[in-house]
């Protein structure tokens, strides 16, 4: 968590050259006053795992860390993909990469992300950039839902306008790139559980995200 707090601020936001920051987090965390031997040789097990990850692999470094929220459900994503040596956009032999199958224009990313911020539906303000990366065939942003059923809602609509495929359920479940508003994964049952009660619920905020949606289908 301090690794992706480091990089966000120094890599991300003043630019620090990335080989750098390894060097200046590792070598920062390599002395600890530890209890005992035990809690000695724990911490330098981490040390050690963490500075192959950030070195050796990059790439998760960068798919994971350049999300603007990072977890608890993250980290273990990570350390998991780490430890199974796969890379960050590796797909089974023969197998796709389930997407949205959708080419939106800058325009239409950027009112998306006016929807999403104006009615409150992810944890952080997002941008035209970070919708067309949630979108596009490869993304490596990760988000967190603020309310699941304005989520749910967004997207059916979304669907419903023919702006991404009927499959978007799957596709948030299968990637990971969105949790839950409580930061758990959103499976497919959550998502469906909350679009469920979204419909049977006539909330001015629904109607609002439907009708924007559909605005911005027809200026297509």
């Amino acid at each position: 968590m301090e690794a992706y707090r480091e990089y966000r601020n120094d890599v991300i936001g003043n630019g620090k050259d990335y080989a750098r920051f390894v060097d200046d987090f590792i070598f920062g965390h390599q002395f600890y006053a530890a209890a005992n031997v035990d809690e000695g040789n724990a911490r330098s097990v981490n040390i050690h795992k963490i500075d192959t990850l950030l070195r050796e692999r990059k790439d998760l470094v960068e798919k994971f860390f350049s999300s603007s929220t990072f977890g608890p459900s993250d980290f273990i994503a990570m350390l998991n993909d780490f430890d199974k040596g796969l890379p960050a956009t590796e797909t089974t032999a023969g197998d796709k990469r389930p997407n949205f199958e959708c080419v939106l224009s800058d325009t239409q990313a950027a009112a998306i992300a006016s929807i999403a911020n104006d009615l409150n539906i992810f944890r952080e303000k997002v941008s035209g950039k970070d919708m067309a990366n949630l979108f596009s065939p490869l993304p490596d942003i990760r988000l967190c839902s603020s309310n699941n059923r304005k989520l749910a809602v967004l997207f059916d609509a979304l669907a419903e306008d023919n702006l991404i495929n009927r499959d978007w359920q799957k596709v948030i479940a299968a990637t990971g790139i969105i949790t839950s508003s409580a930061n758990t994964p959103l499976t497919q049952s959550k998502i469906s559980s909350a679009l469920s009660e979204a419909r049977a619920d006539d909330s001015a905020a629904f109607n609002a995200i439907r009708k924007r949606v559909h605005e911005i289908a027809e200026k297509q």
